[in-house]
């Protein structure tokens, strides 16, 4: 609910080009980038967010900063519709890309994955989704393996400041020119992320992976904990610093 009241308060002041007064117009478009900063620090998935926040950018004439947040959407974002017949009842679909390089281009790696499922709000405080996913990844331009599953999302909200999240999720990977790789993989996260100021942010994330392939010396089970803080700064950036121990154990011998 609080999310909802700032953006329909950041959306109010981003009409602020209907006002003569440039002075009065300049100081309501900061306080519009303010409210959609401030939602952004928890949500960074709210694609209408960032979009309205890019409009504002471009109103007050910080292109460079409009076309950023304008590409982050392009790059990887998500859409929800609400269900006209249920408030409660939304459907969430998305898409992620992400490209890692590297000298000479052989084994440059790009990856699309994209998502889809209900979302339900339990709760003022409580969300609960459940979504299909999929995903290819390439190594040079060949395409080397597909992911297809499920994943369980609750999202919870235990004060003000602070936010749990758990995910369970399940897919089969299929890699195309690796048979020995191909089997299911099992995750589990827990996350807490706590916001003592509207810019900066704290969390914290477990993580449990099962990863069962086909040939046992490459099943392995891993644990992970991450800890790290993002701070909002002005002009648009963001700088953030995490720090992760992860631990693997293999099946195999050796």
């Amino acid at each position: 609910m609080t999310t909802h009241r700032t953006c329909r308060r950041g959306l109010a002041l981003a009409e602020a080009e209907q006002t003569d007064d440039r002075a009065a117009r300049r100081q309501l478009h900061d306080k519009a980038i303010a409210a959609f900063r401030m939602i952004l620090v928890n949500r960074p998935d709210l694609v209408r967010v960032r979009l309205e926040l890019a409009r504002v950018f471009f109103l007050k004439g910080q292109d460079g900063l409009a076309r950023r947040h304008f590409e982050a959407v392009l790059a990887g974002g998500e859409v929800q519709h609400r269900d006209p017949f249920n408030d409660r009842l939304w459907l969430r679909i998305g898409s992620d890309t992400a490209v890692r390089e590297y000298p000479g281009g052989d084994f440059d790696q790009f990856f699309l994955a994209a998502h889809v499922g209900p979302r339900w709000l339990a709760g003022p405080r409580t969300d609960i989704s459940l979504l299909a996913t999929a995903q290819r990844q390439w190594v040079g331009s060949d395409p080397y393996a597909d992911e297809f599953g499920a994943r369980l999302e609750l999202d919870r909200r235990l004060g003000p400041t602070v936010w749990a999240r758990g995910t369970a999720a399940y897919r089969r990977r299929d890699h195309l020119s690796r048979d020995f790789l191909d089997g299911p993989v099992v995750d589990f996260t827990a996350s807490f992320a706590w916001t003592p100021a509207p810019v900066l942010r704290v969390h914290l994330t477990a993580g449990y992976t099962r990863d069962h392939a086909a040939l046992e010396h490459w099943r392995n089970l891993s644990h992970w904990l991450r800890v790290g803080t993002s701070l909002t700064l002005p002009l648009g950036f963001t700088l953030g610093t995490s720090i992760q121990a992860q631990r693997v154990h293999y099946d195999g011998a050796g």
